[in-house]
C-alpha cells in the first residue's frame, strides 16, 4: 500500500513541476520564420526564373520611342498580355503590360504611370457621379 501511494505522489510531484517544451507564442515565431524563410526562397526562385526574358522584353520596349512603334508592339504581343507577370516592386507586370502602360503615357502626355493612373480615377468617379 505505501509503493502505491509513494508512486502516485511522485507522479502528480513529477508532472506539476515539468515545464512546457515550447510555448505557444515559441512555436508561432518558430512556424512563422519557417513560412517566411519558405516564402523569400519561392519569390528569389521565381524572379530568377523569369528574370532574364522580363529584361530582355522590357530592354526591347524601352527602345521604342515612336507611339506607332509601342502600339505596333502592343498589337503584335497581343497574344502574350497573359505571359508571366515578372518585376522587383509590389506591381509585377509582363512586357505587353509594360508597353500598354508606355503607349498610354505617351498618348495622354502623362510623366508617369502614376500621374496616369491618377488622372484615369478622377475620369471614372467624374462619369459615375
Amino acid at each position: 500500500m505505501s509503493l502505491f501511494k509513494t508512486k502516485d505522489a511522485k507522479k502528480n510531484n513529477s508532472s506539476r513541476d515539468r515545464e512546457q517544451l515550447v510555448t505557444l507564442s515559441e512555436a508561432r515565431a518558430v512556424f512563422g520564420e519557417e513560412r517566411r524563410k519558405k516564402n523569400n526562397e519561392y519569390k528569389r526562385n521565381h524572379l530568377k526564373k523569369y528574370r532574364e526574358s522580363w529584361q530582355k522584353d522590357k530592354a526591347e520596349v524601352d527602345e521604342l520611342q515612336e507611339i506607332e512603334d509601342v502600339l505596333g508592339y502592343v498589337t503584335r504581343t497581343r497574344n502574350g498580355a497573359n505571359n508571366q507577370r515578372s518585376g522587383l516592386h509590389a506591381m509585377k507586370i509582363n512586357a505587353h503590360e509594360h508597353a500598354t502602360i508606355k503607349a498610354a503615357i505617351k498618348l495622354e502626355g502623362a510623366r508617369s504611370s502614376r500621374e496616369l493612373f491618377v488622372k484615369l480615377c478622377n475620369e471614372v468617379i467624374k462619369k459615375n457621379n
